[in-house]
């Protein structure tokens, strides 16, 4: 069942989990610390708090410790990287999604990322984790092979058609 104004793009599989309605609501807190910028070459731990935006340079890598995170917006260049603990790491996006880079993750790691912005979140190279969009489009797979683990929850979810997509129930 799609709630109101919801679509989805490309084949469809009926059937995969019981109907259910989706509502996500999270208060921003103000943000505790500045934009964060990872130049290209460079690597940086980040401690879970309040972020404005955060913007991943090629061949840069962010490392994300266990806990809950809140960004203004996230933007991973290609060949940047997003790394995430062997543990459940939350990160609450209010404005832009724009992952172009990889995410690196553990086999018993839990990535979950809910962005709230209203125009397209686009993923457009390999992830493993869930993403929830409640407010918008999410766009999965304009690289062409790009591996999708995981689920994925939006008011329209558009996947792209050499993507490969994996289901893995949330944890």
């Amino acid at each position: 069942m799609l709630g109101q104004g919801a679509t989805i793009e490309g084949a469809q599989a009926r059937g995969v989990l019981p109907p259910q309605s989706l509502d996500w609501v999270v208060a921003f807190q103000p943000q505790t610390s500045g934009p964060v910028e990872v130049q290209a070459g460079q690597s940086r731990d980040l401690a879970p708090g309040n972020y404005g935006a955060v913007h991943v340079g090629p061949g840069a890598r962010l490392s994300l410790q266990p806990g809950q995170y809140q960004f203004a917006g996230l933007s991973v260049d290609k060949q940047g990287t997003v790394s995430v603990a062997e543990s459940k790491v939350v990160v609450h996006i209010a404005t832009t999604l724009d992952l172009r880079g990889q995410t690196s993750a553990p086999a018993h790691s839990d990535l979950v990322i809910g962005y709230f912005g209203t125009q397209p979140g686009l993923v457009n190279a390999s992830f493993t984790g869930a993403i929830v969009a409640p407010n918008g489009q999410l766009v999965l797979g304009s690289e062409a092979n790009a591996v999708y683990r995981g689920s994925f929850f939006a008011k329209s979810l558009k996947v792209g058609a050499s993507a490969l997509l994996e289901f893995r129930r949330p944890q």
